[in-house]
């Protein structure tokens, strides 16, 4: 299957890390796409570049950076923020989705 443009929402604190470039991953809870999609976010196009299943504690503990997050403590309080009723559930099955800046064609984003 050819790359398609698929549809990933952020929030505001992840926007402002797309932003300073400091945000290079978003964990899910279902897969948004496939490696070669395209999403765009925060003014930018993106290509993902890895999606794979892995346990929440394991984003935590190894990719909270690559997340934007300064701590393994501060990703898991935003991933609480983000899912209330869930809550922190270390050994859920997620989808951690990879990223960087679409690449240019002709000076056009694509």
């Amino acid at each position: 299957m050819s790359p398609k443009v698929v549809k990933i929402p952020f929030n505001e604190w992840s926007r402002k890390r797309l932003q300073a470039g400091v945000k290079c991953a978003t964990t899910r809870r279902f897969p948004y796409g496939k490696p070669g999609d395209r999403f765009q976010a925060a003014g930018k196009w993106w290509v993902l570049t890895d999606v794979r299943r892995i346990r929440l504690e394991e984003v935590a503990e190894r990719y909270y950076k690559e997340e934007g997050a300064e701590s393994p403590e501060e990703f898991i309080e935003v991933w609480k923020s983000i899912h209330p009723r869930a809550g922190w559930t270390p050994k859920r099955w997620v989808w951690i989705h990879f990223f960087q800046p679409a690449p240019t064609l002709l000076g056009v984003r694509s």
